[in-house]
């Protein structure tokens, strides 16, 4: 009876695993979203590494395109706020930078009286500036109860500001028309200058605890998720959530990584290196309810009695803060933004998901990116097979050790690679567990009724959660590529050491059989002179 139970159950999980799959591929072929990136087409059929995989339930997946609830999405609005030039100046000149902060912006604070003095703290002008702002890319957008994210756009046909200033202008002011109700704010910062940094410190100082923030942007640590502060004991904690993202990119052409962050002091191309820096990111949603829960803190070593838990339903924020010294965030092939394809947000945590699958996504590119110059770092070229003289160069090591060097950092940096890749899969996989995802966690967006409003959330997230665990399934491909790689470039290693040793050898035999003949005539030469003593 028991064999016939378990032969049963395990149809039933074959069954459900061949749905899933046939669910992937029917996404695959009709979202572009779901097509691997052209870079990773090599062996991207291998499966999850490390573990076996527990798929979502597809049972009760629905396209939102038909979704026409109005009243699901968050209603309450934003609290609003208003900035000037002088309120950014006083808050630069008095607040009290952490050693992080200072770092980032070393360049604005470092002298107090400039500071007070200088009449405008933006580049004047369109064009390109000193302070490299013109590069910075942002996107803010308010999202209405709608749930769909509009751009704020402050430019004109004769927009005389420089990039920096249109920024600030998006930035300062949320709920400034009276006519738009705002329920959520997208503020998406890539590569933001000193001044851009002050800025985004002054405007969400309220929201998030950006000092907090800039100390995970600088520190050189591994990605990590801090999502479960309900039992924090500062107020703004407990109402935040955030991924920091850690790993390396190469540094793209006319672009500087900023002083604070680890990079190669060489820029440029090279046959022996690739031009890599350590990049980082920061994903954060900040949840306004103004009558959070109270829970019971139950840990035995618990340094707080409560905690607040604060509703899933209520106004929000999120921040996505990018250093990354690369081309790499922007779409390619025409593919829109991520809340720029008309997709409507029940809430912020829906926004702050999308916004870190495209994270995901975005290191994805980066780690193939790395991949494909590494294997050109150490792979012969094509004319290897005809030309004695490359793979003599290959065989045997010169006076200045170019191959093992050469090896050497290949072999190490995909290692790191893989570290920094196994790290974002843990932040994310620890983090996310089938409680979360069903809206049953008692601390991370839980769902305290059933209702339609929260059956339709639970679809949303189900759709998200096999996103996600492609996302993983595809990182865990990379790792598997980069090891063998790693075993490729091992296998050089040797091959150049047995040759190299051979010719060492050869040469020691034939530097042997000169020190026997310059022994003989040593030999000869002594005899002689004993010869002629004697006469």
């Amino acid at each position: 009876m028991a064999t016939t139970e378990l032969d049963d159950l395990r149809k039933q999980l074959e069954s459900l695993q061949r749905s899933h799959d046939a669910l992937l591929k029917s996404l695959s072929a009709t979202n572009d979203t779901f097509k691997p990136s052209d870079a990773a087409q090599l062996r991207r059929s291998s499966t999850r590494h490390g573990g076996d995989a527990v798929f979502a339930d597809t049972s009760t997946l629905s396209d939102d395109s038909s979704d026409d609830e109005d009243d699901f999405y968050v209603q309450n609005e934003l609290p609003s706020h208003s900035f000037d030039h002088e309120h950014l100046r006083e808050h630069l000149r008095t607040h009290n930078w952490t050693e992080h902060g200072r770092k980032i912006l070393a360049s604005i604070i470092s002298d107090p009286a400039k500071l007070t003095k200088q009449p405008h703290l933006f580049p004047m002008g369109p064009g390109p500036a000193d302070d490299r702002s013109h590069y910075s890319h942002f996107q803010v957008y308010n999202v209405g109860p709608s749930g769909l994210p509009e751009l704020i756009e402050v430019t004109g046909p004769e927009n005389e500001m420089s990039r920096a200033t249109e920024i600030w202008h998006a930035l300062r002011d949320i709920g400034s028309q009276p006519d738009q109700a705002v329920v959520g704010r997208i503020t998406i910062a890539r590569e933001p200058s000193p001044i851009l940094f002050g800025a985004l410190h002054l405007t969400l100082h309220k929201a998030f605890d950006m000092d907090e923030l800039f100390q995970h942007l600088v520190e050189t640590e591994a990605s990590s998720a801090h999502m479960f502060r309900s039992f924090d004991q500062d107020p703004k904690h407990q109402r935040t959530f955030f991924f920091n993202f850690e790993y390396y990119t190469i540094v793209g052409e006319d672009c500087q990584p900023m002083q604070w962050q680890r990079a190669d002091h060489i820029t440029g191309q090279s046959d022996h290196h690739i031009p890599l820096s350590r990049c980082s990111a920061v994903v954060a949603l900040v949840l306004y309810d103004d009558k959070p829960r109270r829970i019971r803190n139950r840990g035995r070593r618990a340094q707080t009695q409560f905690g607040w838990v604060h509703d899933v339903w209520s106004p929000w924020q999120v921040l996505q803060l990018e250093s990354f010294p690369d081309w790499k965030s922007t779409p390619g092939d025409g593919t829109p933004y991520t809340f720029e394809t008309g997709h409507k947000f029940l809430n912020g945590a829906e926004a702050f998901l999308h916004a870190l699958l495209t994270e995901y996504r975005d290191a994805r590119k980066r780690f193939d990116e790395i991949y494909k110059r590494i294997t050109d770092l150490v792979t012969p070229p094509l004319g290897f097979l005809f030309s004695e003289e490359l793979r003599r160069a290959r065989l045997f090591e010169d006076k200045d050790f170019t191959w093992i060097r050469r090896y050497f950092y290949a072999h190490q940096t995909l290692g790191n690679v893989n570290n920094s890749i196994k790290s974002m899969i843990d932040a994310f996989e620890d983090c996310f567990t089938e409680d979360i995802w069903e809206g049953q966690n008692k601390t991370l967006w839980p769902l305290f009724e059933e209702s339609p409003r929260n059956d339709h959330w639970k679809r949303r997230l189900r759709s998200l959660r096999l996103q996600f665990e492609r996302e993983m399934k595809e990182l865990r491909t990379i790792i598997a590529e980069n090891n063998e790689r790693r075993h490729e470039i091992e296998t050089l290693q040797e091959q150049l050491f047995s040759g190299t040793s051979i010719q060492e050898s050869r040469k020691s035999v034939e530097l042997a059989d000169v020190t026997v003949h310059q022994g003989y005539n040593i030999k000869v030469l002594t005899i002689v002179n004993l010869f002629f003593m004697v006469c």
